[in-house]
């Protein structure tokens, strides 16, 4: 979904998978947040870039060729789109262009004790919400409602500075369950104890996220050292609903040639927007045809991801935040003003328009404008003082998000 500094340039690459790259890749040691001033991007070209011939990226073969073994529905050789796809009843709902984007308050905070507060998640049902904190391994999980701590504990085998990433789980559980990916593995933990529950696979996991509809879960492990990654495709719903827990022959990967600092799966699970580095391109690819629709300069310095809820519009952060339209890409919107780089990028639910968090300790509320594309600030709310704002999480309504910051608190914003 993150900033890290640069080494050496090197462009996309078409690339097949090879069959099974479990244990190839490590978890490198993760760079510190950039905390730098936001530098002036390069000037764009009028068009994007055009979409290479040969697909960027191949289904794994090992993983289809067992799924077709077993008779498996639904899966085409060579293509993610059986796995990714929304059941066909999801429909995607209209961006309202009026949601009191102005009316936005806080209305609640709670003081954690420690900064780097990067990541923030909901549980499935809504009711609970889970803090990280890298600095001291600590998973810290609160009363969404009364913002009341109801469980602390430390992530198995932390190191500070370890590639990792947490959420909850998406399937509601008694009591709650979280999915943990480190340089050791994916795991499955007692949200309430931190104790482990089911080693789901032992290929190390940089950085994990959810499909808008919580069926798949999706990894990211990077390779520093080739500033390459491999994007894992998980079918969690299936698995749950079938019982099948062979992670790695039903996973589908994808191998980019670059490192891919963001990412994020459309509503309906057919197309895939990712943040490239050492390119500093966004990218959307399209996983019926398994191609790259188009590729487009980046803001410096991005990493965070978001596709709009109807498939588009595509976000980025970095320096500046940029807006593309997923179908005419050469037709893009900037938000600027920055005074540091952007962590999180996300739409509104249900709004036509943007949240983007940043490291001047302000969290900026954009909305969509059309026809046409713009992008204009309604509404600036407040952490203290210039520290670090991370991660933004909202409610499926749109009416509520909370916000984590290096000023060592968790706040909650609501809006009628």
């Amino acid at each position: 979904m993150r900033d890290h500094p640069g080494i050496l340039a090197r462009s996309i690459r078409a690339v097949a998978i090879l069959a099974c790259l479990a244990g190839t890749v490590g978890c490198s040691r993760a760079e510190p947040p950039h905390a730098t001033p936001a530098k002036k991007p390069a000037t764009y070209s009028k068009e994007p870039e055009q979409a290479d011939d040969t697909a960027l990226f191949a289904a794994n073969p090992a993983a289809i060729n067992a799924m077709a073994r077993e008779g498996k529905d639904g899966w085409a050789p060579g293509r993610l789109l059986a796995v990714t796809r929304s059941p066909s009843d999801r429909v995607a709902i209209p961006l309202a262009p009026d949601c009191a984007l102005n009316a936005w308050r806080e209305e609640a905070k709670v003081r954690v004790g420690v900064g780097s507060l990067e990541r923030a998640d909901l549980s499935a049902d809504g009711r609970l919400l889970l803090v990280r904190s890298p600095s001291d391994g600590m998973v810290r999980i609160y009363d969404a409602l009364s913002l009341g701590k109801v469980a602390e504990w430390r992530l198995p085998e932390h190191r500070e500075l370890d590639r990792s990433d947490v959420a909850f789980w998406a399937v509601e559980t008694s009591p709650a369950t979280v999915v943990y990916g480190c340089e050791k593995g994916l795991f499955l933990l007692d949200a309430m104890t931190g104790e482990t529950r089911r080693v789901l696979d032992d290929r190390p996991v940089s950085n994990l996220a959810w499909s808008p509809d919580r069926r798949v879960l999706v990894t990211a492990r990077h390779d520093f050292a080739t500033q390459s990654s491999v994007l894992s495709f998980i079918p969690v719903a299936e698995m749950v609903e079938k019982n099948r827990w062979d992670v790695a022959a039903r996973t589908v990967d994808l191998p980019f040639g670059q490192r891919t600092d963001g990412f994020d799966l459309s509503d309906d699970g057919t197309l895939l927007a990712v943040s490239l580095y050492p390119g500093n391109t966004l990218a959307l690819f399209d996983l019926a045809t398994m191609k790259m629709r188009w590729s487009v300069p980046a803001p410096e310095f991005s990493g965070s991801v978001d596709l709009s809820p109807d498939g588009r519009f595509a976000a980025v952060g970095g320096a500046w935040l940029l807006l593309v339209s997923a179908d005419h890409p050469e037709v893009r919107a900037e938000l600027r003003g920055f005074d540091n780089n952007i962590h999180r990028v996300r739409f509104i639910p249900g709004c036509a328009a943007l949240a983007a968090s940043s490291y001047d300790g302000r969290i900026r509320i954009a909305a969509v404008q059309e026809p046409g594309l713009g992008l204009k600030l309604v509404k600036t709310l407040r952490h203290q003082g210039h520290a670090n704002v991370y991660d933004l999480v909202f409610t499926p309504d749109g009416r509520t998000f909370f916000s984590t910051s290096g000023d060592k608190t968790v706040r909650r914003f609501v809006r009628p």
